[in-house]
C-alpha cells in the first residue's frame, strides 16, 4: 500500500515503511464500474486475479510467526470481453518470507575470504608462469595470464561457498520436523544467481584460455631408431638403409587421441544425471514442499521449484556420479587398462620420445628410447624383446641407470631452446602458411628443407638427452613439496636442463583436457546449473550443456590435430 495513495490496490514498492494496511478487501468490484448510475451495468469489473498469504516466522522462536499478511492483486475485465467469453486466471498461494540477511551476509563473508586466498594463490602461480616464460618484467602477457588464472581460481571459490550454501539449506529444510529454515523468495535469490552467473562467465573464460594454450604448445616425436647399417638418415637419393616414419605415424596419432579424453566418461556422466533427476524422480525434491517426495502422483500436492534446491540437488547428483566413476575408474585403470601408462609403454616399443615445450623455459619429456636397442623390427623379434623385459634380461625403461623413471618435467635451458627456435619456428610457420594458403594438399607432403630440420633437430636432442654435448647438459633431481604444492620450480636452469622427476607418472596429462578435470567438471556444474536457473527445465539445461561441451571438445580436437601437425611436421592426414 503506496502512502501516497491509500488505496488497497496501488501496491506498488516492497518497501514496508510506505506501506498502509487495511482489514478489509473485496474479490469483485462491480460498482466503481458503472458510469451513469448505480444501477447500470458496470463496463469494467475488477476481480482478486492473485491473492498472496505472506507469513514471517518469527526469529529464534519454535513455529511463532508474525501476523500474517495478505497482498492481493486486482485485474480488469471489460464487459465487451465479459460478452466475449473472456475469463480470468485465479491463483491463490502462502509464502512463507524470512529475513534472509545471515544467508547473504555468509555468503559475502565466505566469498571474500576465500577470494583472497584465490588471489594470492593466483599471484603465486602467475610468479611460476613468468619465471617458465623468462620473462624480465611485467608485461601485457603476464597480466592476461594472470587473469585468467585469477578467473578459473575465482570461479572454483564462488561454486565451493554456493554449492555449500545450497546443501546446506537442502539438507535442513527438508529433514526439519519444526518449521526453523526457509528458502529464500524469488526476490532473495539475486545475490546467489549472481554469484553464480560470474562464476560460469569466469570459468567459461578459464576454458576457453587452457584450450588455447594447450593448442599452441611446442611438440617434438624424437625417433632413437638408427639405420642397420651405417649412414645417417640421407636427404635424398635413394638408400635401403632409411628408418621407417611409421613408429613416429603411430605414436602422433595416439597422442592426438589422447588431446580430447577426459578422465570421466562423459556419456555416463549426463546420462546417469539425466536418469536420477527424471527417471528417479529427484526433480521432485527440487520444490518447496518441506516433505521429500520423488513420486508425485496426479492428486499429490506439488509446490513451486526452488532455483536454489535445483542448484544443490543438480550439483550433488553430478558429483555423485563423479565419485562413482572416479572409484570405477580408480580400479579399472589398475586393473584393466590405463591409456595414459599404455601411451608411455607405446612409446617405448616404438622406441620414440616425446617433447612437449609448454614455455618457453618449461615443458614435459616423455622417454620412450627402447631398452633393445631397434624397434623396427618384425613379430618374433618383438616376441623375443618383450620376452626379455619380462624376464629381467634387459635394462630398465628409465631415463637414468637401473630406473623405471620415463615421465619427467622439464626446465628448458635457454641454449636449447634457442636451437630449437632457430631450427624449428621458421620451418613451422612455413607449413601454417602452406597449410591457410592451400589446405591440406593431397599430392605433396612436407618439403625436403623440413625433412633435413627433423633430422637435425633429432640428432641434436639425441645428443643432448644421451649427454653428449660438452656445452649442454642436464640433471634429474626431485621436487620439493612445496614446488609440488605450488606447481613452481625455484631454481633456474641458467647452464644445464633440469629434468624434475615425475613421481605420478602423468604430469604431461596438464597438456591434455585429461589433466583438467576439476576445472571442467566445474564448469559443466555452473554451466548446467546456469542454464537450468534460466530454463526451468532440467533436460533441456543437460542437452544444451553437452552441445556446448562436445562443441569445445571438438573445436579442442581440430585445432590440437593442427598444431600436432605444424609442430611434429607429421602431415595431418596421418591424424586419424
Amino acid at each position: 500500500l503506496s502512502s501516497a495513495a491509500f488505496f488497497p490496490h496501488t501496491l506498488s514498492t516492497d518497501d514496508r515503511t510506505k506501506w498502509q494496511l487495511t482489514r478489509r478487501l473485496f474479490l469483485i468490484d462491480t460498482i466503481s464500474g458503472r458510469q451513469s448510475s448505480q444501477t447500470s451495468t458496470p463496463q469494467v469489473i475488477r476481480v482478486a486475479d492473485k491473492i498472496e498469504l505472506q507469513i514471517r516466522p518469527q526469529t529464534r522462536s519454535d513455529g511463532l510467526i508474525y501476523l500474517p499478511l495478505l497482498r492481493v492483486h486486482y485485474a480488469e475485465i471489460r464487459q465487451r470481453d465479459i460478452v466475449a467469453g473472456a475469463t480470468i486466471k485465479v491463483s491463490f498461494s502462502v509464502t512463507y518470507k524470512a529475513d534472509q540477511t545471515s544467508l547473504e551476509q555468509g555468503l559475502s563473508i565466505s566469498v571474500s575470504l576465500l577470494s583472497v586466498m584465490a588471489l594470492i594463490l593466483s599471484l603465486f602461480k602467475t610468479h611460476g608462469w613468468r619465471m617458465r616464460s623468462k620473462k624480465e618484467t611485467i608485461d601485457g602477457g603476464t597480466v592476461v595470464q594472470f587473469v585468467f588464472t585469477s578467473c578459473g581460481l575465482f570461479a572454483s571459490v564462488f561454486f565451493i561457498v554456493l554449492f555449500g550454501a545450497a546443501l546446506h539449506m537442502l539438507t535442513f529444510y527438508k529433514g526439519q520436523s519444526t518449521p526453523d529454515v526457509y528458502l529464500p523468495t524469488s526476490s532473495q535469490e539475486q545475490l546467489f544467481l549472481d554469484f553464480l552467473i560470474a562464476a560460469c562467465v569466469m570459468m567459461a573464460f578459464r576454458v576457453i584460455h587452457l584450450i588455447w594454450q594447450q593448442t599452441h604448445a611446442d611438440i617434438f616425436l624424437l625417433d632413437w631408431e638408427q639405420p642397420v647399417s651405417a649412414g645417417n638418415y640421407p636427404a635424398s637419393g635413394e638408400n635401403t638403409n632409411r628408418v621407417s616414419i611409421w613408429r613416429t605415424y603411430f605414436v602422433a596419432n595416439e597422442w592426438n587421441e589422447l588431446q580430447t579424453m577426459r578422465k570421466f566418461s562423459p556419456l555416463a556422466q549426463w546420462g546417469g544425471l539425466l536418469l536420477l533427476l527424471e527417471v528417479a524422480g529427484f526433480k521432485n525434491v527440487c520444490t518447496y514442499n518441506p516433505a521429500s517426495q520423488f513420486k508425485v502422483g496426479v492428486d499429490d500436492y506439488s509446490g513451486p521449484s526452488s532455483h536454489i534446491l535445483r542448484f544443490a540437488v543438480a550439483s550433488s547428483l553430478y558429483l555423485m556420479i563423479e565419485l562413482v566413476q572416479w572409484v570405477f575408474f580408480f580400479f579399472y585403470t589398475r586393473y584393466v587398462e590405463d591409456k595414459i601408462r599404455q601411451f608411455v609403454d607405446l612409446c617405448s616399443l616404438s622406441n620414440v620420445s616425446v617433447f612437449v615445450l609448454t614455455n618457453v623455459a618449461f615443458g614435459y619429456y616423455i622417454h620412450g628410447r627402447s631398452v633393445h636397442g631397434r624397434a623396427d623390427t618384425d613379430m618374433w623379434q618383438m616376441n623375443q624383446q618383450l620376452h626379455r623385459e619380462e624376464e629381467d634380461l634387459c635394462g630398465k625403461r628409465g631415463l637414468l641407470p637401473n630406473s623405471d623413471d620415463q615421465t619427467f618435467e622439464i626446465a628448458v635451458p635457454a641454449k636449447l631452446r634457442m636451437h630449437y627456435d632457430k631450427v624449428m619456428a621458421p620451418l613451422q610457420e612455413q607449413v601454417l602458411t602452406q597449410s591457410a594458403s592451400n589446405g591440406q594438399s593431397r599430392s605433396g607432403g612436407v618439403s625436403e628443407r623440413s625433412v633435413n630440420a627433423y633430422v637435425a633437430m633429432t640428432k641434436f636432442l639425441s645428443a643432448f638427452i644421451g649427454k653428449s654435448l660438452q656445452d649442454l647438459d642436464y640433471h634429474v633431481v626431485e621436487k620439493k613439496l612445496l614446488e609440488q604444492i605450488l606447481n613452481l620450480e625455484f631454481n633456474e636452469p641458467l647452464e644445464g636442463g633440469i629434468f624434475y622427476n615425475d613421481t605420478s607418472s602423468n604430469s604431461f596429462t596438464s597438456v591434455l583436457m585429461f589433466g583438467h578435470e576439476w576445472t571442467l567438471m566445474v564448469f559443466d556444474i555452473l554451466l548446467l546449473t546456469a542454464l537450468d536457473w534460466a530454463l526451468t527445465d532440467f533436460v533441456l539445461a543437460i542437452v544444451l550443456t553437452l552441445l556446448i561441451t562436445q562443441a569445445l571438445m571438438a573445436y579442442r580436437d581440430s585445432a590440437g590435430r593442427k598444431n600436432l601437425a605444424q609442430k611434429t611436421l607429421v602431415d595431418q592426414r596421418f591424424l586419424i
